[in-house]
């Protein structure tokens, strides 16, 4: 899903990028976190602002602030940066599910739903 938004610095339209809530479960199983997110794939997982890829996005965000080299932050405000997005990042679930109204709720109750699903089958798999 992508919604557009308005960079309030230039007025110029931008898009914030989500992720397909059955990538969001296939990244949760792997052991080994390749094919995460970058700053080639910045998307964010809308069903949870808890999962293990908007973790790691939040770190992908601190490395690339910290490496710009702006604002005077080093590698010791890592842990700040991280948290701070994460904080950010319901905000933003929060403005999309108001703005979208019951019809992203009930996408988004469903996708917990299936990944909830899913996660029991593989633990019933492995058993």
């Amino acid at each position: 899903m992508k919604i557009g938004m308005i960079n309030d610095e230039t007025g110029e339209p931008y898009e914030i990028v989500f992720l397909d809530p059955k990538e969001s479960e296939r990244f949760e199983k792997d052991k080994r976190g390749v094919d995460g997110p970058s700053i080639d794939r910045f998307e964010i997982d809308l069903v949870s602002t808890k999962s293990k890829w908007n973790k790691r996005l939040a770190r992908v965000f601190a490395e690339d602030f910290l490496s710009s080299g702006l604002y005077g932050y080093n590698q010791d405000h890592s842990g700040k940066i991280v948290k701070a997005f994460l904080v950010h990042l319901k905000t933003i679930r929060l403005r999309i599910i108001e703005s979208q109204g019951e019809d992203i709720i009930d996408k988004l109750d469903k996708a917990k739903s299936l990944a909830r699903d899913m996660r029991r089958r593989s633990v019933r798999d492995v058993s």
